[in-house]
């Protein structure tokens, strides 16, 4: 039998319950979508009073130069919550005030160049899902229920981040891939120009002494 020196029961099952989280798969959904020139794409999420919702996106890449768009986030009564303006990516978190269903909108309305979005949405659930495991009616073990959601809260978070890092990579690589192939292109072509010019300096002179020898 495993036995714990200088740990109570408690902090084993806290240190447990921080490894369940560590490994347990988010409930992060993650989506990505196409959005056109000159339009938008909306998605409702139905929110009690108090709820937490956490979304993040990024513009992953787009048939023009201009990768940044707008974002929205109305409330039920329709009065705008949040509002991005011109941005490539962000991140953004609220507790619901009001019960009702939240609209969140991702806008291409400045662009004539299709854009491809990559989001996240942490919802409700994943956050209650935490709040029943960390519950607790000891008032000697608020604190630490407290600690273990503040944890559990940074771990979820560097969820975000490293979804967020692999996306970046994505991103970064297929920018080099198409240098890589401009690039390829651009030495083929510089290559062929130049045999072509030797090509023609070597015609050029070849007609030029013939000419000067029948002279």
């Amino acid at each position: 039998m495993v036995q714990f020196r200088g740990m109570s029961a408690l902090a084993v099952a806290v240190l447990a319950f921080l490894l369940s989280v560590a490994v347990a798969p988010t409930s992060a959904t993650t989506f990505s979508m196409q959005l056109p020139r000159y339009g938008s794409e909306c998605f409702y999420e139905t929110l009690n009073r108090g709820d937490r919702l956490d979304i993040s996106y990024e513009v992953m890449g787009g048939s023009g130069s201009e990768l940044d768009i707008d974002f929205v986030i109305n409330n039920p009564d329709g009065s705008p919550l949040h509002v991005v303006s011109r941005e490539r990516d962000a991140q953004f978190g609220f507790n619901s005030v009001a019960d009702g269903q939240y609209k969140m909108c991702f806008n291409n309305l400045r662009s004539g160049a299709e854009k491809f979005v990559s989001f996240s949405i942490t919802g409700p659930e994943d956050h209650k899902l935490v709040q029943a495991k960390t519950a607790t009616t000891d008032d000697d073990q608020l604190e630490i229920s407290r600690a273990v959601q503040l944890l559990a809260d940074n771990v979820r978070f560097m969820r975000d981040e490293q979804a967020y890092l692999m996306r970046r990579q994505k991103r970064h690589r297929a920018t080099a891939e198409s240098t890589n192939f401009r690039v390829f292109w651009w030495s083929l072509a510089q290559t062929g120009l130049l045999i072509a010019v030797c090509a023609f300096q070597v015609m050029y002179l070849r007609r030029f002494f013939e000419t000067r020898r029948v002279v």
